[in-house]
């Protein structure tokens, strides 16, 4: 919702902002009252908003794990989190869940690498092979929590299948999920 905010015509032309800048153009205290007064609530309950923040936390973690670089890292965090939000208005139109949340990050001004992890959470081997990395920290993250399974293709291309998917479990185990800001 901060992203969307920020990145409307309501603060100029629309335009592409990562998270961090999109806090530092609201300020803390903005952000604040708006989540005090409920204008940042998302339509998810207790459980999925957890859910979403371990996805994120582990999708950050293996990337990592798998070589991401900075920018890799970031894009898979902020996946990992939004990974589900096409089931926000996925019931009303005949559209696959990724698809429709690609579409949404879209419209919401984020990166490319954040929307193809998320349009390819269930086959990384379809990305491109410079999103590649972020979409298949997400994919891990996802079969790892229980939602997904491998994409083979994927997995395979990654040398020895039994030995990353043992990393990959432990390297999971080792992910925080960050404290919220309280408002």
């Amino acid at each position: 919702k901060v992203l969307q905010l920020v990145s409307s015509s309501f603060f100029g032309q629309p335009r592409r902002v990562d998270p961090d800048e999109a806090v530092r153009l609201l300020g803390l205290d903005l952000i604040r009252a708006l989540r005090s007064r409920d204008a940042l609530a998302v339509a998810a309950d207790d459980r999925g908003e957890s859910q979403a923040t371990t996805v994120a936390a582990a999708a950050r973690a293996l990337c990592v794990h798998l070589g991401g670089n900075e920018r890799a890292v970031a894009d898979a965090g902020l996946a990992g989190l939004l990974h589900g939000c096409g089931s926000l208005v996925e019931g009303s139109l005949p559209v696959d869940e990724p698809v429709m949340a690609a579409s949404l990050l879209g419209m919401w001004g984020l990166s490319d690498g954040v929307i193809n992890a998320v349009l390819h959470q269930r086959s990384p081997s379809a990305a491109k092979p410079a999103e590649q990395v972020a979409a298949g920290a997400l994919h891990a993250a996802l079969v790892l929590q229980g939602q997904l399974t491998w994409d083979g293709t994927w997995l395979a291309s990654q040398g020895d299948a039994a030995g990353l998917v043992a990393r990959l479990t432990e390297a999971s185990k080792l992910a925080t999920v960050p404290q919220v800001m309280s408002p």
